[in-house]
Formats: C-alpha cells, structure tokens, sequence
C-alpha cells in the first residue's frame, strides 16, 4: 500500500511539472516578450513626441472648413496621427498634409516608405 500512493504522488509531481513547462514557461515568456515590445514601443512613441513638441498643427495656423475637420478627427481619434485620423473620419489627406512636417515624419517612420497613403 505505501507503494502505490508513493507512485500516485510521483504521477502527480510528474503531471504538475509537465503542466508548469508546457503550457505555464511558454505563457510567460510570450506575456514578458510582449510587455518588453510595449515599453519599447511606448518609449519610441515618447521620443518622436518630444521631438515634435513644437510643430504647430494645421488648425493653430488658419482656420477653414478643412482645418476644422482634421481638428474634430483628431480629437476622435487621440491615439492616431492627425493625418491619419483624418482619414478614419472618412476624409481624405489633402495637399495641406503633404506639406505637413508632422506628415512628413510620421509617415516616413510609420509607413517605411512601402504604403501609399491617400
């Protein structure tokens, strides 16, 4: 009788292992991988952010029916660049864009010059 609950015992150390190495160790290196992409992301997105601090936008130079939709868009989308969020709202990026310093590097970095925009 000691015997078989020594081995019920060491079936159960032996599954519990197998469990931690084959389903928990690849969860959490794919979770620690992910949050390591995201600082990196997140650090990247500060510096462009700094860097850019003092381009103006659009709206703050003139006033016009196309400068106050960018600005609504922008504001609907916070997360996105304002020419992209532009588009979002179902507009489309104008020439005004094209000339856009934000434009400029924004799309150059986002887009790696493989992606037509427009």
């Amino acid at each position: 009788m000691p015997t078989d609950s020594f081995a019920f015992f060491r079936d159960a150390i032996v599954l519990a292992y197998m469990l931690l190495l084959r389903i928990v160790v690849p969860l959490l290196c794919i979770v620690l991988v992910g949050k390591w992409i995201q600082a990196k992301m997140a650090e990247a997105d500060r510096r462009e952010q700094l860097a850019r601090q003092g381009e103006p936008y659009c709206w703050d130079i003139e006033s016009n029916p196309q400068t106050e939709r960018a600005r609504a868009a922008a504001a609907a989308h916070p997360d996105l660049p304002c020419w992209l969020a532009v588009q979002c709202a179902g507009g489309g990026v104008t020439d005004a864009c094209f000339n856009c310093p934000r434009y400029a590097v924004r799309s150059k970095h986002a887009l790696n010059g493989t992606l037509e925009v427009g």
